[in-house]
């Protein structure tokens, strides 16, 4: 579907793993929820995630390394 002007709308979303057991991403939310993390696609992946076949595509859908992660704490305000 397009709009007026003839171009596309663009959209976006935000694809999360859980990351309960994940050395870095566990100690972050609220405690007692689901820890959620974004699912990060490896250096030129994109082109393959996005031509993928629906159960290749879950292939990519894994939770990244915590050590090619860095966190900084963020002081909460309160």
């Amino acid at each position: 579907m397009k709009r007026g002007g003839g171009r596309a709308p663009l959209g976006y979303t935000r694809l999360t793993v859980n990351a309960n057991s994940h050395a870095l991403m566990s100690g972050y939310q609220q405690p007692g929820n689901e820890k959620r993390m974004v699912a990060i696609l490896n250096e030129g992946a994109a082109d393959a995630w996005l031509s993928a076949r629906p159960e290749k595509a879950r292939e990519f859908m894994r939770a990244y390394p915590a050590n090619w992660l860095t966190a900084n704490p963020v002081e909460k305000k309160g």
